[in-house]
């Protein structure tokens, strides 16, 4: 697609898409804008249906995800780092 000197497309686009070329970039803008434009009017009508289609897919994810959940179980508690720290201090004061 060719554009003279201004923004505006050239004439022979203009008549393309009064055909219906779907092969323009602006015939496939317009088209993905007003495809967006009734997705989301679909959207507003109807928000029971998309809650509760958004509440399905993330517990289908959780579900999947909870198969490779890794039980973390720590290697030393907290009072066992305390000592080890309290042993390397008294070797380094040696």
């Amino acid at each position: 697609m060719s554009f003279s000197g201004s923004n505006k497309p050239d004439e022979k686009n203009l008549k393309e898409i009064s055909k219906g070329n779907s092969n323009t970039l602006l015939f496939n803008r317009k088209k993905m804008r007003l495809n967006s434009e009734i997705k989301s009017a679909l959207v507003k009508l109807n928000p029971q249906k998309a809650h509760f289609k958004r509440d399905l897919i993330l517990k289908n994810r959780q579900e999947k995800l909870q198969k490779f959940r890794i039980n973390y179980i720590p290697l030393c508690s907290d009072e066992d780092w305390e000592a080890m720290a309290a042993f390397y201090a008294k070797e380094e004061k040696k």
